[in-house]
């Protein structure tokens, strides 16, 4: 037993562990910082660094815990713990205490605890688990798609909780999809689309389908430059001719001088002579010009589609942070009041900071949820560029240090779980550290293992000590 003990100590990364307990601490101070007054106890057990102290230390003890559970036992859970994870999140809807607009916490007491945490820890060992199954491939559709629907029901479930934040964390695992052979093509489709929606935010529609329209006309010219002559000067004529037609339905008609059976006129014409070359095309076989007209379709019924979504998908307070984010609109006293607060908390620190407990703008709340969500803002007034830069350090080291692992396991279970740990804290930091500089929007999700708060330094925790237990026996799981 004492040989058992001593190989798990040995084999354990301990730079893993050295960068979790820096964190740790380095959040414990700042929360200190945030919530102690010159007339608070040290030993309050009302204040929140109390509070934090107590959950930290039941961190360390589930740290402990997982560090002597066998490999074999993740296995066995993994599904049985995903049908109680859905649960759980029906249930919140039913049970659970609205928190700042969000009905996704349970109330225990004076404890609270918010499901969605430890589900992501659940999603970490049910992908990893589906996905190393010898028969998984990203060629089998079947597979596929019932992957998509073990990812799409609790994010599905946590919007019904009015939890947007919390439900876009589950998207990173498309890092992980990638890194096991999703498409190139379909990875880059999503990460285009997704650039497509914020530039139909910021810019006039006009503008973007215009951009859009010009660099597929070039890549088709690129990609027929040996057979110019002939048959591409019917898939010239089609892409002008579509493009005018949207540009046209978009514009306002009067600004043109045409009146409105002349407009009339014109887009039946178009849309006539559009719908003659594409029988063409169909006749002739020449499917690839097809191809890049249903592109063009595609994108445009996309991009016309985005202000929809934005105006009646998206709820009112998510449209406001996100125009306030793209510089839409300016409501410093409103909607843009937490992140002007944050960004004047963090330039005041300057170089070497303001100094421990010498925050004036995160201690006498100018910053809303300073210790939480805004901890980064108490780091950077306090401890200015260098505690700052110390902070994305630790976080960027524990990253590469996770991916780096990651790709030396012998199981594609621990690896694909490595990946799903290396996204979700990746997704959590960028975004929180964003959205207090004015990167991101304000979807109020926690940096992890610093925030206040015990449900997620204790799902962070799990996340993180159930890797470094895989890791540390790297030995060859064969899943049935």
């Amino acid at each position: 037993m004492n040989n058992k003990r001593n190989n798990i100590l040995i084999n354990l990364d301990w730079l893993l562990i050295i960068v979790y307990l820096a964190l740790i601490i380095i959040g414990w101070i700042n929360v200190f910082s945030v919530s102690y007054t010159d007339t608070s106890e040290i030993f309050d057990f009302s204040q929140r660094y109390i509070k934090q102290l107590f959950w930290i230390g039941l961190a360390f003890a589930i740290a402990i815990s997982i560090l002597l559970i066998n490999n074999q036992f993740l296995n066995l859970i993994s599904y049985p713990l995903y049908v109680l994870g859905i649960l759980v999140l029906l249930s919140v809807l039913i049970f659970g205490t609205v928190v700042h607009s969000s009905k996704s916490w349970f109330q225990i007491g004076n404890f609270a605890v918010q499901p969605v945490e430890f589900v992501k820890i659940i999603m970490c060992l049910v992908v990893a688990k589906f996905m190393s199954n010898k028969q998984f491939h990203f060629t089998n559709p079947l597979k596929v798609l019932i992957l998509l629907s073990l990812v799409a029901l609790p994010i599905l479930l946590v919007l019904l909780q009015n939890d947007t934040g919390s439900a876009l964390v589950f998207l990173s695992f498309i890092f992980v999809f990638y890194r096991e052979g999703l498409n190139k093509f379909v990875f880059f489709t999503i990460l285009v689309l997704s650039i497509l929606f914020i530039l139909a935010l910021i810019f006039p529609i006009n503008y973007v389908l215009f951009l859009v329209f010009l660099f597929i006309i070039i890549w088709f010219i690129i990609l027929n430059w040996k057979s110019i002559h002939g048959k591409i000067a019917y898939s010239f004529l089609s892409l002008f001719l579509i493009i005018a037609s949207i540009i046209l339905w978009r514009n306002n008609f009067e600004e043109l001088f045409l009146r409105q059976y002349l407009q009339i006129i014109i887009l039946s014409i178009i849309s006539l002579i559009s719908l003659i070359l594409i029988i063409l095309h169909l006749i002739k076989k020449n499917y690839r010009n097809l191809y890049f007209m249903g592109l063009i379709v595609g994108i445009s019924i996309y991009i016309l589609s985005i202000n929809y979504v934005f105006n009646n998908v998206l709820q009112e307070h998510q449209r406001n942070r996100i125009n306030e984010l793209l510089g839409k609109t300016t409501d410093v006293y409103g909607k843009g009041y937490h992140v002007r607060q944050s960004k004047i908390a963090i330039s005041s620190g300057e170089f070497t900071g303001k100094g421990f407990l010498n925050g004036t703008q995160t201690r006498y709340n100018f910053v809303p949820e300073q210790s939480t969500d805004f901890i980064f803002c108490t780091i950077g007034e306090e401890w200015g560029f260098i505690g700052t830069t110390l902070t994305l350090i630790l976080f960027g080291l524990l990253i590469c240090r996770i991916i780096y692992l990651s790709e030396k396991q012998r199981s594609a279970f621990a690896r694909i779980y490595g990946y799903g740990l290396a996204s979700i804290l990746f997704f959590h930091v960028f975004v929180n550290i964003g959205m207090t500089v004015g990167l991101t929007p304000v979807i109020g999700i926690p940096l992890p293992f610093m925030s206040y708060g015990g449900s997620s330094l204790w799902a962070f925790t799990i996340l993180l000590f159930i890797f470094i237990k895989l890791d540390s026996d790297k030995i060859q799981i064969y899943w049935e």
